[in-house]
């Protein structure tokens, strides 16, 4: 199982992942964890793309990285067929049972800036966690680690951070990307929208990163397809429902993001 599970994430281009027993530090919702469960494999995917011109955040170029994850977990129950494979697994993103960053920086996946994101040494913070679990002992050696222990701590997402959430400068503030996803905004939160450079989603604590400055874009494919880089009133009342569906700012429905765009006076 180890050599299967290795070999699918090399053949997918995903390098960094982790192996461990499931242990009740890592656990925040026992009730989402399958009864069979005794080992978690975790793994970062980097979403990062090449785009120029862009007024979405990185993660909502692609399409919404569910569909990947649904994809992949696909991929993965087939070769696990084919390879004659009999053992239950289920894949975890988002709404994962498990407290993932510390998980991921545990098994040395990467460390977790003042911005609270996790960082890896190799795609910076622009990556999504998720977890493979299983009830066979896995004991995997081949996952990359980085070296980097700690955030430099030199506040720089701290000072940029457009609503000032961040270090408890305000703790009733609401991040900028929370706030581009809300159905009702106050007037106060209407105008910041307004200036925000983002009509969904908010990078400016990750682009001021030190770590972040040679970051690589994803060698995934999923994350170089079906761009949708910048978004104005036509594109998006245009699109079909099912494409709509595929993206990350269609969670909220149109109304949300056309608002955005409206108060953003992007035509």
């Amino acid at each position: 199982m180890e050599r299967f599970i290795a070999s699918f994430f090399e053949n997918e281009k995903i390098e960094y992942f982790a192996s461990t027993a499931i242990s009740a530090e890592y656990v925040g919702i026992p009730r989402k964890l399958p009864q069979y469960a005794k080992f978690v494999t975790v793994f970062l995917i980097p979403y990062k793309t090449d785009v120029s011109d862009r007024n979405v955040s990185f993660y909502a170029v692609p399409r919404d990285y569910h569909f990947y994850i649904k994809e992949l977990r696909e991929r993965f129950a087939e070769k696990m067929r084919l390879c004659g494979i009999d053992e239950k697994a289920d894949f975890f993103a988002d709404n994962s049972p498990f407290f993932e960053r510390k998980l991921a920086c545990d098994l040395g996946l990467g460390f977790v800036g003042k911005n609270g994101l996790i960082i890896n040494e190799k795609y910076g913070s622009y990556v999504f966690i998720a977890e493979i679990v299983t009830e066979r002992k896995i004991d995997l050696s081949c996952g990359k680690k980085t070296e980097r222990k700690e955030c430099l701590g030199c506040g720089k997402c701290i000072f940029a951070c457009p609503s000032q959430c961040l270090g408890g400068k305000d703790l009733t503030a609401s991040c900028m990307s929370e706030l581009t996803q809300k159905k009702r905004l106050s007037p106060d939160e209407a105008e910041l929208v307004k200036n925000h450079y983002l009509v969904w989603g908010c990078d400016v604590c990750q682009e001021v990163c030190p770590h972040n400055a040679n970051a690589k874009s994803s060698p995934i494919g999923f994350f170089n397809e079906k761009l949708v880089a910048h978004l104005t009133k036509n594109a998006v009342s245009s699109m079909n429902d099912e494409a709509f569906a595929e993206r990350a700012f269609s969670w909220r429905g149109r109304e949300v993001i056309l608002r955005n765009i409206e108060l953003s006076d992007i035509l």
